[in-house]
């Protein structure tokens, strides 16, 4: 029985399968298709198993992917994995692969910034990737069925390392090997797995690997999933998040707040209490939720994970241009916060929405003014 992702659309590219069995799972490896997700299944359909593919595919908001239905965020899964894609050369018996849409431009030094749909997927993705829940029909002799992977960026591509990974780090750059690029991220070093045959290949550009290191993982790890063995089928247990991680959930939302107003001088992207505009208000409000969500409650792992989407989205949305979110953006923000909301509400008055000098418990997501 295939491997497969209970939240992807699966897109097997044959019937037949041609490719090597996986050795082990011990890297999650992010790439950049420099395309669209409909134009990649596309090309990568066409020889199936015995062309060009990775495990997964995530669609943006460019070119094809633009068109109904829109396909920003969605994930496609083309290979079982508990066989090899081609994504990552020498990598490939132990990587598993991450294709991600982009503007396709001339220059990689033009590919945009993930999407917040993207992040979103991304995020979500690589949490199941690195639970034990996604490796139970590995060997139990592979680390990743006992262990999972770790969701730490690994520093090269030396033999042994397992965790997350950037395609760069397995690719030589034209000045050498251990080149260091944007957020200290090196290219290959000496000694290290070869990722691809290509000098120079920048996948997946700068602009993504920066938010990978300094948005992404630090969304993965401000929420982290219960253990796979603490709960039985249908049940939740709750657990109370640690101080550094409501610090890093919280500055995730004052990035949000503290935003340089625009040429009208309206916030960029507020969080409102009840209308409520000043900074002062708003960074107490979301300040007292999250300190009485994190440290006067047990939280369950549902909950964590809304908090950990929430802040992933928001961190991303800080970024937007001085036009502000798009109303789609606002839009999904707000109904994650709604369905945080309910979840806190169902725990029966256990959870204060926020400290005792607040106007109301009641949050709204908007463009400010």
């Amino acid at each position: 029985m295939a491997i497969k992702c209970p939240f992807a659309q699966w897109r097997p590219l044959s019937d037949q399968q041609t490719e090597s069995r996986m050795t082990s799972h011990d890297i999650v490896c992010i790439h950049t298709m420099v395309g669209y997700l409909r134009s990649t299944d596309t090309m990568f359909g066409k020889n199936g198993y015995g062309g060009t593919e990775s495990h997964f595919g995530i669609g943006g908001i460019w070119g094809s992917d633009r068109n109904d239905p829109p396909l920003d965020g969605h994930l496609m899964q083309w290979q079982d994995l508990a066989f090899q894609a081609d994504a990552n050369l020498d990598g490939n018996p132990r990587t598993i692969s991450i294709e991600t849409a982009d503007n396709a431009p001339k220059n990689a030094a033009d590919i945009a910034r993930w999407t917040p749909a993207q992040v979103e997927t991304i995020v979500r993705l690589i949490r199941w990737l690195c639970s034990t829940k996604a490796h139970a029909a590995c060997p139990p002799s592979w680390k990743c069925h006992n262990e999972g992977i770790p969701m730490t960026l690994i520093p090269d591509t030396k033999p042994g390392r397992r965790g997350l990974a950037l395609h760069r780090q397995g690719c030589k750059h034209s000045n050498g090997y251990g080149v260091k690029g944007v957020a200290g991220v090196q290219f290959l070093v000496e000694g290290g797995e070869k990722w691809s045959s290509s000098t120079g290949k920048e996948c997946p550009c700068d602009e993504r690997v920066e938010q990978f290191v300094n948005e992404i993982i630090p969304a993965l790890n401000v929420v982290t999933p219960a253990p796979d063995n603490s709960t039985t089928e249908g049940e939740e247990t709750a657990m109370a998040l640690s101080d550094d991680a409501v610090k890093q959930i919280e500055q995730a939302f004052f990035r949000v707040l503290t935003q340089p107003v625009d040429a009208a001088g309206k916030p960029r992207f507020a969080i409102t209490w009840d209308g409520e505009q000043d900074p002062n208000i708003r960074r107490r409000s979301v300040g007292g939720m999250l300190t009485v969500l994190g440290r006067r409650s047990a939280l369950t792992s549902e909950i964590r994970s809304a908090l950990g989407g929430i802040a992933a989205q928001l961190t991303t949305l800080a970024r937007t241009s001085a036009d502000g979110a798009t109303s789609a953006e606002v839009a999904r923000v707000g109904e994650q916060v709604a369905a945080l909301l309910a979840m806190v509400d169902d725990l029966d008055g256990e959870i204060s929405h926020g400290a005792e000098d607040l106007p109301s418990k009641t949050i709204r997501v908007g463009n400010g003014g």
